[in-house]
C-alpha cells in the first residue's frame, strides 16, 4: 500500500511509526519505505512474507499522525 500526502504529514507518520507502541506493530509486519520530497512524498507498506497489515492499524496510524502534527503545530506534547 503506497500513500502519497503533504511531506508534514509523512514525517509524522515516520515519527508515529519510530515512537509509538502501538505503531511499531506496523514496522514488525511490514517493510517500510517512504520518500520526503516537496514533488513526491510518499510512504509505502509492503506485509513481510508471512505476516498481514490489519486495516484498523493504518487508521491507528492516521490517528496517531494527525495528533503529532497537531501538537507540533500548538507545541504541546503530543498525547501518546
Amino acid at each position: 500500500m503506497r500513500i502519497a500526502a503533504n511531506p508534514n504529514i509523512i514525517g509524522a507518520m515516520i515519527k508515529v511509526l519510530d515512537t509509538n507502541l502501538f505503531c511499531m506493530r506496523i514496522r514488525f509486519v511490514c517493510e517500510v519505505a517512504y520518500s520526503i520530497d516537496e514533488d513526491d512524498s510518499y510512504i509505502e507498506f509492503k506485509p513481510r512474507k508471512g505476516q498481514q497489515l490489519n486495516p484498523d492499524e493504518l487508521v491507528w496510524l492516521g490517528f496517531f499522525a494527525k495528533d503529532e502534527l497537531n501538537a507540533v503545530q500548538t507545541h504541546l506534547k503530543p498525547t501518546y
